[in-house]
């Protein structure tokens, strides 16, 4: 039976950090794991952690270059994950700029947004569903300004507000203040127009 002999591995060149620490590249990716360990970071993310904690950058990029090699770190992976678990209904141009705000290349952001299981008509439709759920007497335009602020496109917005006033006999609530109902308008009713 042959004994094995622990070897000790070879010393990491230590650098001291802006708080005066001693900072090995070992110590760059046992941090850079500790904080992937934690949650799912984007390769800007994490660049941009290890930095804050005062990490020279040379040793930040070997760290995460063994962090990708390794699988530990993929943009592409991240935000096709970000766009199936996203609950908030949203837009597909909301969704792109949330992930290029976190760090993805925007034509990346793009396809993943693309290959998304559910649609941008869907999702409308889900956040629409809420809205009207949440304040039944919400008019018509505050339903579509609203819905534009979650980065739904306006066209779509509309083709959905008169799909579902027809299906609703075309009387829905509008914004004057009276809970009477009025014929689909987008704006006041006649009555009320000067």
């Amino acid at each position: 039976m042959a004994q094995c002999r622990w070897r000790p591995s070879p010393e990491p060149q230590a650098t001291t950090s802006k708080s005066g620490t001693v900072v090995t590249a070992g110590s760059v990716r046992v941090n850079a794991l500790r904080l992937l360990a934690s949650r799912r970071l984007t390769e800007a993310q994490l660049w941009a952690r290890l930095k804050r904690r005062g990490h020279p950058e040379p040793d930040i990029a070997a760290a995460i270059d063994q962090c990708k090699r390794d699988g530990f770190v993929d943009d592409k992976l991240f935000a096709q994950l970000f766009v199936d678990g996203h609950l908030k209904a949203v837009g597909d141009v909301r969704l792109v700029a949330d992930l290029v705000r976190r760090g993805i290349d925007r034509e990346a952001a793009q396809q993943a947004v693309a290959q998304a299981g559910e649609s941008q008509t869907t999702r409308l439709q889900r956040a629409l569903a809420k809205l009207f759920r949440t304040r039944p007497t919400i008019g018509l335009p505050s339903a579509a300004r609203a819905l534009q602020r979650l980065g739904f496109p306006t066209p779509a917005i509309y083709r959905v507000l008169r799909e579902r006033a027809s299906r609703h006999d075309g009387a829905l609530f509008l914004d004057i203040g009276e809970r009477a109902r009025y014929p689909l308008s987008f704006g006041l009713p006649q009555t009320c127009r000067k």
